[in-house]
């Protein structure tokens, strides 16, 4: 099957089991890894009788290599994502935000997702599917506008 390929890559952190936090990696080394979307629209969980109970991913996604799974939730720019007071702290250096409803709830919804993946999905895969659902399913979320913080709300998010 020929699918969308996405390209996911992120610094490589500082290694801190390992003498003086040294990386196998070049400081600034980027890791990349070719994901492939399996399947739009994916029931991950399937629900009952009546339809109710079931998850649903916007994207079931897989790693080329490693066929590991990847979650994908895609949600309104619009959506808030930091609470408008902090919960402690004041200043920019100082105040805390929490995370707006609107996106804990995304999360939650993703980590629900990625836990039906061993539960669930992995027993109803068919043969033309070939995914590794039992080793650690992966989620992403796409919300939201960090150009809509203020600058307090922008330095707490970015912590």
């Amino acid at each position: 099957m020929n699918s969308p390929k996405l390209s996911l890559r992120r610094e490589t952190p500082p290694d801190t089991s390992r003498p003086h936090g040294r990386s196998p990696l070049p400081k600034n080394a980027v890791v990349s890894a070719l994901i492939g979307i399996e399947h739009q629209h994916a029931t991950v969980q399937a629900g009952d009788i009546y339809g109710r109970g079931a998850r649903i991913a916007d994207f079931l996604c897989a790693n080329s290599v490693t066929r590991t799974v990847l979650i994908v939730e895609i949600k309104t720019p619009g959506a808030t994502l930091s609470s408008s007071t902090p919960n402690r702290g004041k200043g920019i250096e100082a105040a805390v935000y929490p995370p707006h409803t609107e996106l804990s709830g995304l999360i939650t919804q993703v980590q629900s997702q990625m836990a039906a993946v061993p539960k669930s999905l992995a027993s109803r895969r068919t043969s033309d599917i070939k995914l590794d659902a039992w080793n650690e399913p992966r989620g992403a979320v796409t919300t939201g506008r960090i150009s809509a913080l203020d600058p307090q709300q922008l330095e707490s998010f970015l912590r």
